[in-house]
């Protein structure tokens, strides 16, 4: 007989980011570790486990469309503020 298990709050949203990453490394053509530092490093991984509830609705294109977006937007702020 199979057993059922439910996954915590904390599991569901770790398996989302993790999704989140691979699916935008992919769509860039960078591994996973490499699109994980740099959604990291600007904070976008912290980002998308609290926006899971609106995000996780969404298609995979729109989300992995929005993260690449969004994070291309974020690595370019941090770039103008190291200038300055």
């Amino acid at each position: 007989m199979e057993r059922l298990f439910e996954l915590t709050e904390t599991e569901i949203r770790m398996g989302f980011a993790v999704s989140c990453v691979e699916a935008a490394a992919e769509r860039a053509g960078c591994t996973y570790r490499e699109m994980y530092r740099r959604m990291k490093r600007v904070g976008l991984i912290q980002a998308l486990t609290r926006r899971l509830d609106p995000l996780h609705t969404q298609s995979r294109e729109y989300v992995t469309n929005e993260i690449l977006e969004t994070l291309h937007r974020l690595e370019n702020q941090q770039k103008g503020d190291e200038i300055c």
